[in-house]
C-alpha cells in the first residue's frame, strides 16, 4: 500500500456510525489521493449491551460528561455501494473469510477500515498490498462502547490507543498515544481519547499517500500503562458504585480544602528543584491563583513573569514581581490583561529587545510581542503561528541561528497537552515551518511544554508537564537527542515532583535565568 493514491473500503456493523468514526473517515477521505471503494455492513457484528451496562451509559452520558458524546450516531454523505455480509462467530469474534480478503484484492483495495467492535480473526494471511487497520482504546477495538472502562476504574488510569494493521502477525504498531481516563466518567474517557485518536488514521493515510516513511510519535521511555486482559470490562453496576465513591470522595474534599497554585523562588543554583523547604513562596490572595512562572532579569533587576486566575471567572492575565536574592519580594505590577485568557507569558531577550510569547490561543494565533515600556507596554510584533489552537509555545535559538519552537497544539475537540508540535524559523518573527514528525510526541505524561528549553553539557533538555493523574501534576525532564526537521527524539532524564510537604500537590512549571531558579506550585490550604 504506497504511491499517490489509495482506495479504501469500510468494514462496519452499520452504516450508522458512532461520531468519532465518521470523522476519521470524513478526514481520511479528504486526503489527497484518497478514495471511498465500497462498504461492508456485518450486522450480525453489533456490540449487546446487558441492562445495567446500558443504564450506566445512559446515566454517564447525561449527567457526567459534558459537550458532545464520541459514540452519538452519524452518517457519512454520499456512500459508496454497499454489501452485506454474515460473517461465521467464533469465541464471540467476527471470522474474515479468506474469500472476502481475495475479493477486496481483486476489487483493487488498498486499505480496509475495520470499524466492527471486535479485532478481526482471520481465516488465511492478508494478500500482499492490502492493509487492514484498526484503532484500539484500552486493549478493545475503538469502536465497542465499553472500551475505556478498564483504564477507568483501575489505577495508574491511563488510556493507550494504538493504530494496528492486520496484515502483519502479530498486528502492525502504526500509531500510538496516551490519554488520561476521566475517572468518573466513561462517555468522558471515550471523548477524550478519541477526539484525538480520529486523527490518527488520516495522519498515516497522508504519510502513506507522501511516500514518507511512518513512524510512530516518540514515546515517553515511561512504564506503559495498564490495559485489561479481557476484552470484558466491568459490568455496569461496577462502573455506578466506584464512579460514585468517587464522585463523593472529591466533593467532599473540594468542601474542606482550596488547592492553590502559588510560586517559588531561589537564588541559590544548588539547592534541588524539588527541595522546596529551601525555596522562599509567594502567596497568592484565596481568590486567585498564581502560576506559570517565568524568570527575566530586565535593567538590572530580577522578575518574575506569571498568570493570575481568579477561581470565579475562567480569565488569566499576566503580572509581574520584582524578587531579590534576600527573599523578599515587591508588589505584583500589570503586564497585560485582554477580553480572552492569558497565560504562559514566554520570555526572550534579543539584543537590547525586550518580547513576549504569551498563550493565546482563544485567539487560534501565536503571537510574538514587544515591548515598548516595562512592564506594562506591549505591542503586537508578529503573528507566529494562524489558525491553530495551541499553549504553551516554548522558543529558543540555536547555535547555528535557527529558532525552535516546542508547542503543544490541540486536535479539534480534544484535550489540552496531549500532544506536542514543533516548529523552525530563520528569523524569531518567521515564517515559522512545521515539523515533518509532527505532532513529535502524543502521550499526556509528557507532550505538554514545562518551561524554557535548559541547554547543558550533555545538550538540550525539555521539561514536560506530566498529567496523567490530574493537570500539571508533575514535570518529566526530556533529553533531546535528535533535532532536524526531519528527524525528533527525545528519552526520560528524570522527574520532577514536590517532596516534603503533604500539602504540596502538584509542580508544572520550571524556569531558571540568570541566577533566578522559579517554580509553581499546587499547595493545599484549608477553607
Amino acid at each position: 500500500m504506497s504511491g499517490h493514491s489509495i482506495r479504501l473500503h469500510l468494514v462496519s456493523s452499520s452504516t450508522t456510525l458512532p461520531l468519532w468514526a465518521r470523522n476519521m473517515v470524513a478526514a481520511m477521505l479528504a486526503q489527497p489521493g484518497a478514495s471511498w471503494q465500497g462498504w461492508t455492513v456485518a450486522a450480525a457484528s453489533a456490540t449487546t449491551l446487558g441492562l445495567a451496562e446500558r443504564l450506566y451509559h445512559a446515566v454517564d452520558r447525561r449527567l457526567m460528561a459534558t459537550g458532545p458524546s464520541v459514540d452519538a450516531p452519524a452518517t457519512l454523505p454520499q456512500p459508496p455501494a454497499i454489501t452485506g455480509a454474515d460473517w461465521p462467530r467464533r469465541d464471540g469474534r467476527i471470522q474474515l473469510p479468506a474469500a472476502a480478503l481475495h475479493a477486496w484484492q481483486l476489487a483493487g483495495i488498498d486499505l480496509v477500515v475495520w470499524l466492527l467492535p471486535q479485532p478481526p480473526q482471520l481465516e488465511s494471511a492478508v494478500p500482499p498490498g492490502l492493509g487492514l487497520w484498526l484503532l484500539t482504546l484500552d486493549g478493545m477495538a475503538a469502536a465497542d462502547p465499553r472500551a475505556g472502562a478498564h483504564a477507568m476504574l483501575n489505577a495508574p488510569h491511563l488510556c493507550e490507543t494504538q493504530l494496528l494493521d492486520y496484515a502483519a502477525t502479530p498486528p502492525a504498531l502504526l500509531y500510538r498515544s496516551v490519554s488520561a481516563a476521566v475517572t468518573n466518567s466513561l462517555s468522558a474517557t471515550r471523548r477524550r481519547a478519541l477526539n484525538k485518536a480520529q486523527a490518527f488514521m488520516a495522519r498515516c493515510l497522508a504519510a502513506r499517500l507522501a511516500g514518507r516513511p511512518l513512524v510512530p510519535p516518540a514515546q515517553a521511555d515511561l512504564p506503559a500503562p495498564a490495559t485489561t486482559t479481557t476484552t470484558t470490562p466491568p459490568g455496569g453496576m461496577a462502573q455506578l458504585l466506584g464512579v460514585a465513591q468517587r464522585v463523593v470522595h472529591n466533593r467532599l474534599e473540594r468542601k474542606r480544602h482550596l488547592d492553590q497554585w502559588q510560586l517559588a523562588f531561589t537564588f541559590d543554583a544548588t539547592t534541588p528543584w524539588h527541595q522546596l523547604d529551601r525555596f522562599h513562596f509567594i502567596v497568592p490572595p484565596p481568590e486567585v491563583f498564581w502560576a506559570d512562572p517565568m524568570p527575566l532579569y530586565w535593567q538590572g533587576q530580577h522578575w518574575i513573569m506569571f498568570e493570575e486566575l481568579p477561581f470565579a471567572a475562567p480569565r488569566g492575565r499576566l503580572l509581574a514581581l520584582e524578587v531579590h536574592a534576600d527573599g523578599s519580594y515587591g508588589t505584583p505590577l500589570p503586564v497585560m490583561e485582554t477580553p480572552y485568557h492569558l497565560s504562559y507569558p514566554f520570555m526572550i531577550r534579543q539584543q537590547d529587545q525586550l518580547y513576549m510569547v504569551p498563550e493565546t490561543s482563544a485567539t487560534r494565533r501565536v503571537e510574538l510581542h514587544r515591548c515598548t515600556g516595562f512592564p506594562g507596554q506591549w505591542e503586537l510584533d508578529s503573528v507566529l503561528l494562524e489558525g491553530v489552537n495551541a499553549v504553551d509555545a516554548t522558543l529558543r535559538q540555536l547555535d547555528d541561528g535557527r529558532w525552535w519552537m516546542w508547542v503543544s497544539v490541540v486536535e479539534e475537540g480534544a484535550e489540552r497537552g496531549e500532544e506536542l508540535h514543533l516548529y523552525y524559523a530563520d528569523r524569531l518573527q518567521g515564517p515559522w515551518q512545521a515539523h515533518a514528525a509532527n505532532p513529535v510526541v502524543s502521550d499526556i505524561r509528557c507532550a505538554r511544554p514545562a518551561g524554557p528549553i535548559v541547554a547543558d553539557a550533555a545538550g538540550l533538555l525539555r521539561p514536560a508537564q506530566n498529567s496523567a493523574a490530574g493537570y500539571g501534576h508533575h514535570i518529566e525532564w526530556r533529553r533531546i537527542t535528535a533535532l532536524t526537521p526531519e528527524h525528533y527524539a527525545e528519552e526520560a532524564a528524570g522527574s520532577l515532583q514536590p517532596q516534603g510537604d503533604p500539602r504540596w500537590l502538584r509542580m508544572h512549571t520550571v524556569g531558571e535565568a540568570d541566577g533566578l531558579r522559579v517554580v509553581d506550585v499546587m499547595v493545599r490550604r484549608p477553607r
